[in-house]
C-alpha cells in the first residue's frame, strides 16, 4: 500500500511539473513529456475517483484536484484558430458546396442568359429602347469602347471593379433571404444590361476594342457572380422549403452552409478586379488576353470539378 502511495505521490509530482513547464514555456515540452502528460493524468485522475469513493477528507485531495483542473486546461484547450489553416479549409470546402448548390447555379446561369438574350434583342431591334432598358452613363460607356485609348494598369482600377462587382455579388446573395425573388431579379436585370450593352457595341463598331477589354477577366468575374447568385437561391430554396424547422432556422442553416461559396465569389472576383484593372486596358494582343481569360477560367472550373470530395459509394462501405 506504501509503494501505490509512493508511486501516486511521484506521479503527481510528475504531472505538476508537467503542468508548470507547460503553462510557463511549452515549446520547452519534449515529445517524452507530451507522450508522458495523458499517461500521467488518467493514472492521476483514476486515483482521484478512487479515492473519492473510499471518502478520503476533501483537504487531503486538494492538491490532486489543483493539478489535474490545470492539465485538463492544457489537454482539452480548443486549439488557437489560425487564419493558414482557415484559409486552407475553405479552400477545400468551396467545390463540395458548389457541387451541392448545382441547379441554383444553372437557375442563375439560365436567367441571366434569358436577360441578356431579351436585353440584346430589344436594343438590337430598336436602338431607341436602350434609353429604357439601360441608364445614360451605361449607354455612354458602351459606345465609349470605340474611341477608348488604351492605357497602363493599375492596381487602384482593380480595387474599384473588384468593389462593383462584389456589390453585385454580394447583392445577389443577400437578396436571397427575400425567398431568392430578389437574387432572381438582380440576375435578369443584369443580363439585360449584359445584352443591352453587347447590343450598342456591336452596333457602333465598337466590339473590337470592348472584347478586347472584356476577354481576359470575364469569364471569372461572370462565374463568381454566377455563385453568389447560386448561394442566395439556396437561401432562398430553404426558405420556401424549410421542412420541420422554422424559416427563420432554416434561413440562417442556409446562410452558414452557403458562406463559402460568397467569399469563394469574393476571393475570384478579386483575381478579375486585379486582372481588369491592371491588364485588360493595356495595348495587349487579344490572343495573350484571350489566353489569360481562358486559363483563370479553365483552372477554376478545374478546381470546382476535381477539388470535390466524392461521398464514398454503398459497395465501398459495405465491403
Amino acid at each position: 500500500m506504501s509503494d501505490d502511495a509512493g508511486s501516486l505521490a511521484r506521479a503527481v509530482a510528475r504531472l505538476e511539473v508537467l503542468v508548470d513547464q507547460g503553462r510557463h514555456n511549452p515549446r520547452a515540452l519534449t515529445r517524452e513529456d507530451l507522450r508522458d502528460l495523458p499517461i500521467v493524468y488518467r493514472r492521476v485522475s483514476a486515483a482521484l475517483a478512487e479515492a473519492r469513493a473510499r471518502h478520503v477528507p476533501t483537504d487531503q485531495l486538494a492538491r490532486v484536484e489543483r493539478v489535474l483542473i490545470s492539465a485538463h486546461g492544457m489537454l482539452y484547450a480548443p486549439e488557437p484558430p489560425r487564419l493558414g489553416r482557415a484559409l486552407i479549409d475553405l479552400i477545400r470546402e468551396i467545390p463540395d458546396v458548389v457541387w451541392r448548390a448545382r441547379r441554383s447555379l444553372a437557375l442563375a446561369i439560365g436567367l441571366c442568359a434569358l436577360g441578356a438574350v431579351w436585353g440584346y434583342w430589344t436594343v438590337r431591334r430598336e436602338a431607341a429602347n436602350a434609353v429604357a432598358v439601360l441608364s445614360p452613363e451605361l449607354i455612354e460607356n458602351a459606345r465609349g469602347f470605340k474611341d477608348m485609348p488604351k492605357r497602363d494598369g493599375d492596381p487602384i482600377y482593380g480595387v474599384f471593379y473588384f468593389t462593383n462587382n462584389a456589390r453585385v455579388a454580394f447583392t445577389a446573395y443577400a437578396l436571397g433571404a427575400t425567398f431568392g425573388i430578389g437574387t432572381l431579379i438582380i440576375m435578369l436585370y443584369n443580363g439585360v444590361i449584359l445584352g443591352g450593352t453587347l447590343a450598342i457595341v456591336l452596333s457602333s463598331g465598337a466590339s473590337p476594342r470592348f472584347f478586347s477589354f472584356v476577354v481576359g477577366h470575364g469569364g471569372i468575374e461572370m462565374l463568381a457572380i454566377f455563385i453568389a447568385a447560386a448561394a442566395g437561391f439556396e437561401m432562398g430554396h430553404a426558405m420556401l422549403r424549410p421542412g420541420w424547422k422554422r424559416r427563420s432556422d432554416a434561413l440562417r442553416d442556409a446562410a452558414r452552409a452557403t458562406l463559402p461559396m460568397a467569399l469563394g465569389s469574393a476571393m475570384l472576383l478579386s483575381v478579375a478586379g486585379l486582372v481588369e484593372g491592371w491588364i485588360s486596358p493595356k495595348a495587349l494582343p487579344f490572343s495573350t488576353k484571350a489566353s489569360l481569360g481562358a486559363t483563370l477560367l479553365g483552372l477554376t472550373l478545374l478546381y470546382l470539378v476535381v477539388g470535390r470530395r466524392r461521398a464514398p459509394r454503398a459497395a465501398d462501405v459495405s465491403s
